[in-house]
């Protein structure tokens, strides 16, 4: 049971990626009452989409903002922000779900991964 408790960890990670926050909800719900390991594995990956989410609704919000000026400057200022951002979150998840595969836990900074979901 713990080998498949470390691979849900490590999945919850790595489904941030691909679906944002389909996954690790799906597996929170799932395991949450089974495993405390999963459940702490997929509340944080949870936590992680969910900041990254409203990240992204904010920078969606300052570019539209921004278009009002210039389309340019907002693409200009914006693409490489939403890129930047995205290479540090899947760094983190990947270093988080390494973790998780070898059955630890990594504690994420608070700006990367708000605590939303316990």
């Amino acid at each position: 049971m713990k080998r498949t408790g470390e691979l849900a960890g490590a999945l919850s990670y790595a489904g941030v990626i691909v679906t944002g926050p389909v996954v690790p909800l799906s597996v929170y719900l799932g395991a949450r009452h089974r495993s405390p390991f999963v459940r702490q594995q997929a509340a944080q990956a949870l936590n992680v989409a969910l900041t990254w989410l409203l990240y992204a609704v904010s920078g969606a919000i300052a570019g539209a903002l921004l278009s009002l000026s210039s389309a340019r400057a907002a693409l200009l200022v914006m693409v490489p922000l939403a890129a930047i951002g995205w290479l540090i979150m899947v760094t983190y998840l990947v270093l988080a779900a390494i973790a998780a595969s070898r059955g630890g836990f990594r504690q994420l900074p608070a700006w990367v991964c708000s605590t939303l979901v316990t």
